[in-house]
């Protein structure tokens, strides 16, 4: 995937697109705290690189490298899963808006006890019942609807890694004094924070798609059964 904005087409294209929008937030991050702090001017404007762009231009390699090396650590650590396992974002998500309407439809109305044996089995369960039917590489629905949660996903996880960044970048302009810079830069984080709350809104209605699509099949319903039939008998 080349386009930045376009819809990746599967897990790993949507890792990348996450990557490089992290780039271009901390890249911007970097320009704002190089224009608001003197200090930290003078320091990301040591080394400059000559870009050939229309004849090439002259930028401070100082300015690039931070923006490198954030979105390079976080690719692979994966902070987005990081953060999803520290407030379980993905689990929650999994359980309610696509384990329990897929058990839910097949028959199974789930009481405390069953909930937590879904809550332990589900990375297996999404992958007996979720993903045999919407994996990016092997679709069994229409890969648009697949398309669209990766998507929605991405763009998710891009403005949670901005919010981490921007965190970051505000209590730097503090320690620097750059106080107008640093209140704007807050305020715009306020702004977003509703949305990384709420945001995850977008993910259900296409993952409601999905759910809906692979219910509509017989077939696959009778194969979720026998899933959940598996789990749940007794002994």
């Amino acid at each position: 995937m080349t386009n930045p904005l376009a819809s990746p087409a599967n897990y790993p294209e949507m890792l990348n697109k996450i990557s490089i929008w992290t780039f271009v937030s901390s890249f911007a991050l970097t320009l704002v705290v190089g224009a608001a702090c003197p200090a930290a001017a003078h320091a990301l404007g040591k080394y400059h690189v000559r870009i050939d762009v229309y004849g090439g231009i002259a930028v401070p390699l100082m300015y690039i490298v931070p923006p490198v090396v954030i979105s390079v650590v976080f690719r692979i650590v994966r902070l987005h899963d990081k953060i999803s396992d520290r407030f379980a974002i993905r689990q929650n998500f999994d359980v309610f808006h696509i384990l329990l309407p897929l058990a839910g439809t097949v028959g199974y109305a789930l009481d405390l006890d069953r909930l937590e044996v879904l809550k332990k089995e589900r990375r297996q369960l999404m992958n007996k019942t979720f993903y045999r039917y919407a994996s990016s590489t092997e679709p069994k629905i229409q890969r648009h609807l697949i398309t669209r949660a990766l998507d929605n996903w991405s763009w998710y996880w891009i403005l949670i890694e901005f919010l981490v960044i921007g965190t970051f970048a505000f209590f730097f302009l503090l320690l620097c004094g750059a106080y107008h810079a640093a209140a704007w830069l807050g305020a715009a984080l306020l702004l977003l924070t509703p949305l990384g709350i709420f945001g995850g809104r977008f993910c259900v209605r296409a993952a409601d798609a999905e759910v809906r699509e692979i219910l509509a099949n017989a077939d696959r319903c009778r194969e979720i059964k026998a899933v959940f039939d598996a789990l749940y008998r007794p002994g």
